[in-house]
């Protein structure tokens, strides 16, 4: 499961490095750099993530921007590091 994790995030960061090099909103690029900076570390990760989140649904006027910011969306529970644990939500149960 650890290593499952790592990647899901690993992939988070190349999306959000992929997004960056797009340089389209010097906002959420910040948040972006944030996040990467802080990836390992609980309470850095969270403080990015709690930027980032609301904006991921955001239209920025370009398809591939949309795209990546769709596919980190669709992996937003993994944005912040739990040292106790994911807590993923599965068919109804807490894991």
């Amino acid at each position: 499961m650890a290593i499952a994790i790592r990647q899901i995030r690993d992939k988070i960061k190349l999306l959000m490095e992929e997004f960056l090099a797009l340089n389209l909103d010097s906002e959420l690029n910040e948040y972006f750099n944030q996040w990467i900076n802080g990836m390992k570390d609980e309470k850095e990760s969270k403080a990015a993530a709690g930027m980032i989140i609301p904006r991921l649904g955001e239209d920025t006027g370009n398809e591939e921007a949309n795209k990546i910011l769709k596919d980190i969306k669709d992996r937003k529970d993994y944005l912040i590091k739990n040292l106790f644990g994911y807590l993923v939500e599965m068919d109804g149960h807490m894991t």
